[in-house]
């Protein structure tokens, strides 16, 4: 049996059976605005290459300058036929004032592991494959909305349908055609699709079958119908459905070896893909059959509206924001000390401001590497919530002073703490500072005198203890400056730790991140698209359960707030999960991803939307278009 240091009692309640018709939950508003923050268009939340790349990204930077250069005279010719199009037809434009046409310029950080989303956990997999792979249910999406004020919208599917909360029924779309590439040569997509698709997620194998839960089987009734089961009644089926982590459908080629999804993106996702060069970039063109488009009209009024989408890879963020000043990117993250300079500097910048539901911990080692940690001890965990001043943290991160004088946000609005649930959850966030967290609010309170006595009362020793995480957006992002924060309150309350930085897909993501590590470790946990994300993979008997942690109340709740469909009910099963988590402080919730983060889009781009999670390339991407 595994050895557990946390285990504990808790009364077992049955869970409680509802009928359920619609299981999309919808998740709560950050700040009003737009923001790519913690899906990989910050900085800061997205791990940049560990070496440089200088030689990569100057071959980059030269690709990126060669379509800039390119661009102007292909607009001209572009425009000026769909122009004509859309005159003989403007009554019945669905997308008015719409310029078609040209190149959508963005950026990545980091080369993915692998360009399958099957093949390794980390979002960089998931990424590129959503350009050009659909699900069957997508984040929802819309202009100057929060994207925690919005459900999942189908994608593939047509309608999901229940009786009982555990057996689901989904109808897909008829007429979706793959990509017009071999093997597949746009032939429809189909049921056996999704099942094949479904086998390579939940394989034993599969590094991602954990993403799933509660989902125990799929299979094709018909063509066009799928039935699944869950192992109980789940209120967040189509959320989970939703998620980009998850149900990437694939043709079923692409699992007999008709191709390899290591080498070949191919789906009926609006963005087909046309080449990926390490360290330089990708390439995708529109799909002119893209199922997701809104439009009944046809392909020259649907989206993508813009003809290719080039994504170049700058690790540097100096050099995106460079990029992004000379006109050669047409979006980027922008750390918070840039905002009011760029701003002051190009006014025609486009500022899109919100908070992610992404949250920083810190947590710690529960295997056979330590025996009897000091962190066994609940008081050692609270000590290193309590040394931390999460305010001044924040400042450090964020500069929240400066952007609250210059009128860009309140102090409501720009200084709140990260729970369990990260605070751009807002709907299902517990207010660390709320009087309903009871004694379980000490632990968040910067108190250093009493976590020293605590840290005393553990009998430690003072022996040093690894501070192990990877340096997310390169050297001085938000994260780092915020992780160094961390080690040096830590060192003030009299706890010794040495950072040991980790290269991300060789050992961070692989090792650390799925507890296999010794010492304590900080990093960012995956922003779900649904709350209930949150706790199977925490706490959960699965392979990511970071610290490997047990707590039978947390497990009994985590059942309950799944299959329970009352708003009200499922939040007080939710608030409760918080309040037992820093009462035991099992991970201590961070400051990197509870600020605002900001992005910075060229004042020629229209139609920018709010995104969650790695949907980018199908949720954002196919609206955004070229005003001149």
């Amino acid at each position: 049996m595994e050895k557990n240091y946390w285990s504990r009692l808790g009364a077992q309640r049955r869970v409680s059976r509802r009928s359920v018709m619609r299981g999309a939950g919808v998740a709560a508003a950050g700040i009003t605005g737009a923001a790519l923050i913690g899906c990989g268009g910050s900085d800061d939340d997205a791990p940049a290459a560990a070496s440089g790349g200088s030689a990569a990204t100057a071959q980059a930077t030269s690709a990126l300058s060669t379509v800039v250069a390119t661009q102007a005279a292909a607009a001209t010719s572009t425009q000026t036929s769909v122009a004509a199009v859309a005159t003989t037809a403007a009554a019945v434009d669905p997308y008015p004032g719409v310029k078609r046409g040209g190149t959508i310029v963005g950026n990545w950080v980091q080369d993915p592991p692998t360009i399958d989303p099957y093949g390794n956990l980390s979002y960089l997999a998931k990424y590129p494959s959503l350009f050009s792979v659909s699900r069957l249910f997508r984040n929802g999406t819309a202009e100057g909305t929060s994207p925690y004020n919005l459900g999942p919208e189908p994608d593939l599917a047509e309608s999901a349908e229940t009786e009982d909360a555990i057996t689901w029924i989904v109808k897909l779309k008829q007429g979706v055609k793959f990509h017009n590439k071999a093997p597949v040569n746009e032939r429809e997509v189909t049921s056996a699709d999704v099942v094949s698709s479904w086998a390579k997620l939940v394989a034993d194998e599969s590094p991602n079958k954990d993403t799933v839960p509660n989902i125990d089987s799929c299979e094709a009734i018909d063509d066009y119908t799928l039935k699944f089961v869950c192992g109980a009644p789940s209120a967040t089926f189509i959320d989970t459905l939703g998620d980009p982590n998850a149900l990437h459908v694939q043709p079923i080629e692409g699992h007999n070896g008709g191709f390899d999804p290591a080498k070949e993106i191919i789906g009926s996702g609006p963005w087909i893909f046309e080449k990926y060069e390490p360290s330089v970039d990708f390439e995708f063109t529109r799909n002119p059959n893209w199922h997701g488009s809104q439009s009944p009209m046809g392909s020259k009024f649907s989206a993508p509206f813009a003809d290719k989408f080039h994504w170049i890879s700058i690790p540097e963020y100096q050099n995106r924001l460079a990029q992004l000043k000379a006109g050669n990117l047409h979006y980027t993250g922008v750390s918070s000390s840039d905002v009011l300079p760029t701003k002051d500097e190009m006014p025609g910048l486009q500022w899109f401001g919100a908070r992610p539901a992404l949250m920083s911990f810190l947590y710690f080692s529960n295997n056979e590497l330590d025996t009897n940690p000091v962190w066994s001890d609940a008081r050692f965990r609270q000590a290193t919530s309590m040394a931390q001043h999460r305010d001044d943290i924040t400042e450090l991160g964020y500069e929240t002073e400066a952007m609250i004088k210059a009128g860009v946000g309140s102090r409501e609005d720009l200084v709140r703490w990260n729970n369990l649930v990260p605070a751009g959850f807002e709907k299902w966030w517990l207010n660390p500072t709320d009087p309903y967290m009871g004694k379980a609010g000490d632990t968040f309170k910067y108190n250093p005198a009493e976590a020293a006595k605590l840290v005393a009362a553990t009998g430690y020793d003072g022996s040093e203890i690894k501070f192990q995480y990877y340096p997310y957006g390169g050297t001085g992002g938000t994260f780092n400056k915020i992780g160094e924060a961390v080690q040096a309150y830590l060192t003030a309350v009299g706890i010794t730790t040495e950072i040991e930085h980790q290269d991300y897909s060789s050992q961070y993501i692989t090792q650390t991140f799925t507890g296999n590590f010794s010492g304590i470790a900080w990093g960012y946990e995956t922003p779900f698209p649904e709350v209930g994300g949150y706790f199977p993979r925490m706490f959960g008997d699965n392979a990511r359960n970071h610290g490997r942690i047990k707590d039978a109340r947390i497990s009994e709740l985590d059942a309950l707030q799944a299959a329970e469909a009352d708003y009200e009910t499922r939040r007080e099963y939710i608030y409760e999960i918080q309040k037992i988590n820093a009462e035991n402080m099992y991970y201590v919730p961070g400051q990197a991803g509870a600020g605002v983060g900001w992005t910075g889009v060229g004042e020629g781009v229209g139609g920018y939307r709010v995104w969650k999670s790695y949907g980018f390339g199908t949720e954002v991407a196919p609206w955004l278009w070229l005003k001149a």
